[in-house]
């Protein structure tokens, strides 16, 4: 539909360059190739304007389309730059969206090899989901965190699996209560020494 007349389309009002953002991410679902330029070209409008939702969200989308693409360690600058940008205009952007950052930065962190960065931005995400009530990625925080302080040899490593079960027994999503048996008994398989928990 926005192909149609996406050579009308400027660079000067907010619409305008919303529908060419749509337009470059619709283009790679259905090709995987990312009209990079036109979507640079939105990206550095929004930055320029101040639509600062808009322009982490573009930036979020970019990072996914790297990590299929590069190694952790190629997109760590570009996620950290992300980061600061949203840590500096913190005040303008939902607990949501700042939620979403930090969890793809303990992502590629972690992916990285860079625990102890990846235990504090995963961490940051527990702080925002308890102020804010937002649980939507919890268990997949937790489940992360988890590996990571088993990488680090933790002790807090038990305290959050314990942490993780209270966080089920409140919830009925049997996704997230199959997520959390997993890293239990994949846990206790290590932490013992024993493979007695691999077939359950």
């Amino acid at each position: 539909n926005i192909a149609s007349y996406i050579t009308q389309l400027t660079f000067h009002s907010y619409e305008e360059v919303r529908l060419i953002e749509l337009y470059c991410m619709s283009t790679y679902y259905v090709t995987r190739e990312l009209p990079f330029e036109q979507f640079s070209e939105a990206l550095r409008f929004y930055k320029q304007f101040g639509h600062v939702g808009r322009a982490l969200k573009a930036s979020l989308f970019f990072i996914q389309i790297e990590l299929q693409q590069k190694p952790y360690e190629h997109v760590l600058t570009a996620v950290e730059a992300v980061a600061i940008y949203a840590e500096e205009h913190n005040h303008l952007i939902d607990a949501t969206l700042l939620l979403d950052i930090y969890y793809i930065k303990g992502v590629v962190e972690s992916g990285a090899g860079f625990y102890e960065e990846a235990a504090l931005s995963l961490k940051q995400c527990l702080t925002i989901s308890a102020q804010h009530s937002i649980y939507s990625k919890h268990a997949r925080t937790l489940q992360l965190l988890c590996f990571v302080m088993y990488q680090l040899q933790h002790e807090e490593l038990e305290r959050l699996l314990q942490q993780f079960k209270a966080y089920i027994s409140f919830t009925e999503n049997y996704f997230e209560k199959g997520l959390y048996d997993y890293v239990y008994f994949f846990m206790q398989n290590r932490l013992q020494n024993t493979g007695e928990h691999s077939s359950i």
